[in-house]
């Protein structure tokens, strides 16, 4: 999973860190040209940054390969070493959809915004990095949506106080999903990651049948999990950083997803005590503040005042901010510890900042729900995604208040508040069919053996794909065929930290260097 669309926008500053070398790769034994059939043009924003664009085909319905087709539109930056070019790296930044890391997907648009950093890093020199916009997302045949009923829908509270508040919340979700199937036809029922892992397969074979070099981020680790089920004899290396474990059902994940959030903004509480940084920093049992903060903004919504304001980069948003409100997008901002990070959010002094406002300022816009305007809004297929991807349960009024009573006990100060929550609500009544529930690996890789294993990569207190998602990960795919690198730190992914995590991951791409079982990096 990864951070909303909006705030990124927001937030987001292209870096040009220039990162130190790793050991020189050696040229590849594929050589430095490739027999793509992947008919490429110059689409760059910037004439600084070189990028390539392209459409794709790919059957709709993978059943039926001859059937109705759909588009993809891929991005590509060309490694900037030909000469000692190893290959295509392919690439998912996370979402799915809307949600993605690199705002629209990882293809042109993403690209565009993010070449910089790309052009900064290691790998770039060695790999033409690839993005297909997944399908559904963006420039590769997008949902659409009704976005008043989507409005209505996402502004209602996730945590009702009465029957007739929670019946309003179904009903209104309920009106969103059936107005996505009419708008959308026959593409809402193919948008599932099996299929986006397929879509991935064909874009390798199309681009000349080179070994599959993959770097997944948050959701885009689950397209790799499911790209290496389905094609494990195909993959020259693949890293999956932020794991997000595909192999649960929805209440371990709900509540693995939760906890997760909650030891970051521990982490964070910790943080403030210690660094004078932090707006909070003089404040007597912060966390207490800050839970009594959180329910009296339940109680009383804090005003939004710059949602009216035309400039402010969410208008239009809601006009106040409850305390779940607040935790919904606190989750967004705690994805990172240091300002200077390759996303471009925050660090932990702005997100301080942000809270004093709304707390003792009485100004919580920037945690305010934009409204949706688009009819191909990238929050469409990030609810439909996971909506395919896991079963869901419709539950009654007194089951779903088991639910809120069972979220406050695992996490108190988040209060089960996390992706996994809002998209459960959503996913009740979803008109699409669930067609790739998730389900255990460890009989496709028991008598498996990788050429190179999959690299798993995970922050000890991450807010959004929690630790223990890489634990179990690591143990269904066999000691054989993954190993899992730890980051002693807080923080959704760990490539963009642009520490020892990410050299040893670049140095695992680009020399298949594997790091030993267990082992822990601090940065």
């Amino acid at each position: 999973m990864a951070p909303s669309l909006n705030i990124l926008q927001f937030l987001f500053v292209a870096t040009g860190i220039l990162a130190p070398s790793v050991a020189a790769a050696p040229k590849s034994a594929m050589g430095n040209t490739t027999s793509s059939t992947i008919k490429w043009t110059d689409c760059s924003p910037d004439p600084s940054i070189e990028l390539k664009c392209a459409n794709f085909s790919v059957p709709l319905d993978w059943s039926k390969p001859w059937g109705q087709q759909i588009n993809l539109g891929i991005g590509m930056i060309p490694a900037a070493n030909a000469s000692q070019r190893i290959g295509f790296l392919m690439t998912n930044p996370g979402g799915p959809g809307g949600a993605d890391i690199k705002p629209g997907g990882s293809g042109d648009l993403g690209l565009s915004v993010t070449g910089r950093y790309w052009r900064s890093t290691q790998v770039h020199q060695y790999f033409d990095i690839v993005g297909p916009d997944p399908r559904g997302v963006a420039s590769s045949s997008p949902l659409e949506c009704d976005p008043a009923l989507w409005t209505t829908a996402s502004q209602l509270s996730l945590f009702p106080e009465d029957e007739n508040s929670y019946n309003q919340l179904v009903n209104a979700w309920k009106a969103a999903g059936r107005s996505c199937a009419q708008k959308s036809g026959e593409k809402l029922n193919h948008v599932d990651t099996l299929s986006v892992a397929k879509d991935f397969e064909a874009i390798r074979v199309a681009l000349g049948d080179e070994q599959m070099t993959f770097m997944g981020f948050s959701y885009g680790s689950q397209v790799g999990l499911q790209y290496a089920e389905l094609y494990p004899n195909k993959i020259r290396a693949m890293a999956l950083d932020a794991v997000l474990d595909h192999t649960q059902d929805e209440i371990y994940f709900l509540e693995t997803e939760s906890g997760g959030y909650e030891a970051t903004l521990n982490q964070f509480f910790i943080w403030c005590a210690r660094d004078s940084s932090c707006a909070f920093h003089n404040a007597t049992d912060f966390p207490s503040k800050f839970d009594n903060f959180i329910t009296a903004a339940n109680h009383n919504p804090i005003p939004a005042p710059q949602c009216s304001n035309v400039s402010f980069p969410f208008y239009p948003c809601a006009a106040s901010v409850s305390g779940y409100d607040i935790l919904r997008f606190l989750q967004e901002l705690l994805i990172v510890s240091r300002p200077d990070n390759g996303l471009g959010v925050p660090g932990l002094a702005d997100t301080s900042s942000y809270l004093q406002l709304a707390f003792e300022g009485n100004d919580a816009s920037i945690f305010a729900t934009p409204n949706t305007t688009s009819s191909t809004s990238g929050d469409y297929p990030y609810t439909a995604v996971v909506c395919q991807d896991w079963y869901h349960s419709n539950l009654s009024w007194p089951e779903f208040q088991i639910k809120m009573v069972f979220a406050n006990i695992i996490s108190p100060h988040t209060r089960g508040q996390g992706e996994f929550w809002r998209l459960q609500v959503r996913c009740m009544n979803w008109p699409a069919p669930v067609v790739n529930p998730a389900r255990s690996i460890a009989p496709t890789f028991q008598d498996l053996t990788l050429k190179t294993p999959v690299l798993l990569v995970n922050a000890f207190y991450d807010p959004e794909t929690a630790y223990p998602f890489s634990v179990n990960l690591q143990r269904e795919f066999g000691e054989r065929n993954a190993v899992l690198l730890s980051r002693n730190g807080s923080g959704h992914t760990s490539w963009y930290s642009m520490g020892d995590t990410h050299f040893a991951m670049n140095d695992y791409l680009i020399n298949l260097k594997v790091p030993q079982p267990a082992t822990i990096l601090q940065s």
